[in-house]
């Protein structure tokens, strides 16, 4: 099926923040701009802020790690269209580190939309349930990871079956880490990509989301 993405409005966004493990505190207010770009900025700023204010995060040679995160996708199509968020995905991550390099296994609620031939969103549902490896880079400042496991769909059409069950990849090449507190750790990956085929019967069901994810680590 020919699956387009529609978009609604971009509202006015702002955002005070304050981390006094770096020293930091201030306020974003973006006006029109659309809502991923804003997210983006604020982020980018407040990231910016903290390398330079925040101590390095530190890398302990053995450690239990536990983050709730969340992902949203956003999609723009031609210019005068207006971008909405087509995909939200709240997930809990629980893994060990050695050093620089750490293995772990997660659990994701994986909520998308896909337009169908008659121009209505399909809301879809599935979850994922999976295992990753990672690895840490310049000092701690920056974590990539790689992971997949099974994807089960839990909310379709009438073209697809609750229940069925595919797979999954997600692919996460540059997330940017700063400590806020003791063995907590802030961790923001502007862009990464998942593939989503939770259902292969009949007209496969795949998504690929292009994602933005924020976690918040704290070390056992």
């Amino acid at each position: 099926m020919n699956r387009t993405d529609r978009v609604t409005a971009a509202p006015t966004i702002g955002v005070e923040y304050v981390l006094p493990a770096c020293g930091l505190d201030g306020q974003f207010m973006l006006r029109s701009l659309r809502p991923m770009t804003a997210l983006s900025l604020m982020f980018g700023g407040i990231l910016v802020g903290s390398m330079s204010g925040c101590a390095t995060p530190r890398v302990p040679p053995s450690e239990w790690v536990v983050a709730p995160e969340l992902s949203v996708t956003n999609v723009s199509e031609s210019p005068g269209t207006r971008d909405y968020i087509r995909a939200v995905a709240p997930a809990a991550r629980a893994g060990h580190r050695w050093g620089k390099w750490g293995v772990g296994g997660s659990i994701e609620a994986n909520f998308f939309k896909q337009e169908d031939l008659t121009g209505s969103d399909d809301q879809y549902a599935a979850l994922l349930i999976g295992v990753d490896g990672e690895v840490l880079a310049a000092n701690g400042w920056v974590r990539s990871r790689v992971g997949g496991g099974l994807a089960v769909l839990l909310k379709g059409t009438e073209l697809d079956e609750p229940g069925n069950t595919g797979f999954y990849l997600d692919i996460k090449p540059g997330g940017f880490r700063f400590e806020v507190a003791d063995a907590m750790r802030l961790t923001f990956d502007v862009l990464s990509m998942t593939v989503l085929l939770p259902d292969a019967s009949g007209i496969p069901l795949v998504d690929v989301q292009f994602r933005s994810s924020l976690s918040l680590e704290f070390g056992l």
